[in-house]
């Protein structure tokens, strides 16, 4: 016979149902859904499939199905196990004698016999103790079991432009791209509980894959994916609830296996390259994951050249920065002044000198490689630009002389321009207009003030500018007041700000995380 899947009923309140004692005949139990009158059904048999009829509640002398006999015994009533109960009881007149919502209806028991145990084989019952004789004869007793598996079948994950990965879904999962997606937080997920994950290619192949910070890789960054049509690449991940991280280890099993190398960054300097720090030449399509410390500063000291080279790398292959730290482009020079004077002889005019711009933070490693920036730690700032020098006017009918101070210095150690200097006064005297300031260095780095310009006789001069700040464009100098006769040093522009990251031709980056200000500052083109 089948094992049973009913619970018999018993009187969730074991006490008599009349003042002297005696059960009652003819008291009956109806049986509804917990919390609501509306009836569900109790059997007469464990396996459920003959269904007790039962009285409507309140009513008088019923008979048959749920009511007791004339010696106040009820017939076996089978609760279904999934289903939980409200159960009242009445007497033969329709009184209410007992209501118990909820009852919750006991689990099921082990139906064991010599043969099963809940339909396991007896083959498959572990033993967990000895016999005498086994344990005089120090006897060790090993369980083995035939025929069990725990193996779970693939279950296929939804493909999107996200893909969000349901640990709940069970332990195997695949899914196929089809374009380039971004694996986004899971969700369900349990402490301890991993998942192997396929992540397999569509008939076009050459779809990438940007993980989710909460996701960690050996070496910091994610490798590429096998890039051919059919591609598969495997991923076990498992779940640490303390770090609120997901902890994988990659592996290809049907593709071309990129190499990944990581290189970390763990001192501050100038100049970082990334071929020289590969060894001097980078071969193959491998995967590069860049870390940068936490609290390592890369500066350039000179705006043609950025803080961090990453140009050099084979198309087809995957840069990885993980930045902690301040990747910051050096700030450009300020103008230099203007001057204007009339010696008599003829005019000495200088119209102000051109600012220069920031440098970048970053060169890209260029066309046809996938770059993936983790930066919600870090900052990469360009330089800040140089900004204009006024102008200047040497009065009515040229009998004055004006010199414009320089412009300020970028923030980032943009050097100030130098201020201006007429030739000749009428009254013999050469004034000097002071240099604008140096930007300065560093992460607290601010741009440079305007030097100061100075006048003699009816000379005037326009304001020089400060410096941008990191990634900003300096701003512009100002002009002096003309009149009709006279004559004038034209000021200057202030310079555009650094690139955050110059991309050198290379496709747009993927930022995982701080692709914004204050983390980016500059532009990324």
């Amino acid at each position: 016979m089948a094992n049973p899947t009913g619970i018999l009923f018993s009187d969730p309140r074991v006490k008599p149902l009349s003042s002297t004692g005696v059960y009652q005949p003819g008291c009956y139990a109806c049986f509804f859904t917990t919390g609501t009158t509306t009836p569900t059904n109790v059997y007469a048999d464990g396996g459920l499939t003959v269904v007790l009829s039962q009285p409507a509640a309140g009513s008088v002398n019923p008979s048959g199905g749920t009511v007791a006999g004339s010696d106040g015994r009820f017939v076996p009533m089978y609760m279904d196990p999934g289903v939980t109960y409200r159960v009242q009881v009445y007497n033969a007149a329709g009184q209410l004698l007992e209501d118990t919502d909820p009852y919750v209806v006991p689990a099921p028991g082990l139906n064991a016999n010599a043969a099963t145990l809940n339909g396991v084989p007896a083959a498959n019952y572990a033993r967990v103790s000895r016999t005498a004789t086994e344990i005089t004869n120090n006897t060790v007793v090993r369980n083995q079991f035939a025929g069990v598996t725990n193996a779970s079948a693939y279950v296929t994950a939804t493909d999107g432009p996200t893909i969000t990965l349901d640990w709940s879904l069970g332990n195997t999962q695949a899914v196929t791209l089809g374009g380039n997606r971004t694996m986004a937080l899971p969700i369900n997920a349990v402490d301890g509980e991993a998942i192997d994950l396929a992540v397999i290619q569509d008939a076009t192949g050459g779809r990438t894959l940007a993980w989710n910070a909460a996701f960690l890789f050996p070496g910091g960054g994610a490798p590429s994916l096998s890039p051919q049509a059919g591609g598969v690449d495997r991923f076990q991940i498992i779940y640490n609830a303390a770090l609120g991280k997901y902890l994988v280890t990659p592996s290809t099993f049907l593709g071309a296996s990129s190499s990944v190398t990581a290189t970390t960054v763990t001192q501050s300097g100038v100049y970082f390259n990334l071929v020289a720090a590969m060894g001097g030449s980078i071969t193959g399509t491998p995967t590069i994951n860049i870390t940068v410390n936490p609290g390592v500063i890369l500066q350039s000291l000179n705006p043609a050249l950025p803080a961090m080279d990453l140009t050099g790398v084979p198309a087809g292959s995957t840069v990885n920065l993980i930045n902690n730290g301040y990747i910051i482009g050096c700030g450009g020079k300020g103008a230099d002044g203007s001057s204007a004077s009339y010696p008599g002889s003829g005019t000495c005019i200088a119209n102000a000198g051109n600012a220069q711009p920031g440098g970048p933070a970053i060169l890209g490693p260029g066309t046809g490689v996938a770059f993936n920036i983790t930066n919600g730690s870090g900052h990469i700032w360009g330089g800040g630009g140089g900004a204009g020098a006024g102008g200047t006017y040497d009065g009515v009918s040229g009998e004055g002389s004006a010199s414009s101070g320089g412009g300020g210095g970028g923030a980032g150690g943009g050097p100030g321009g130098r201020g201006g200097g007429a030739a000749y006064i009428l009254l013999g005297v050469t004034p000097n207009a002071t240099d604008g300031s140096y930007g300065t260095l560093g992460p607290n780095g601010a741009p440079g003030a305007a030097g100061t310009g100075v006048t003699e006789g009816s000379g005037a001069v326009g304001a020089s500018a400060v410096g941008g700040a990191y990634g900003a464009a300096g701003a512009n100098g100002a002009a002096a007041g003309t009149a009709a006769t006279g004559h004038n040093g034209a000021p200057s522009n202030g310079a555009a700000g650094g690139y955050a990251i110059s991309l050198q031709g290379g496709p747009v980056p993927t930022f995982v995380s701080g692709g914004t200000s204050p983390n980016v500052k500059g532009s990324v083109a």
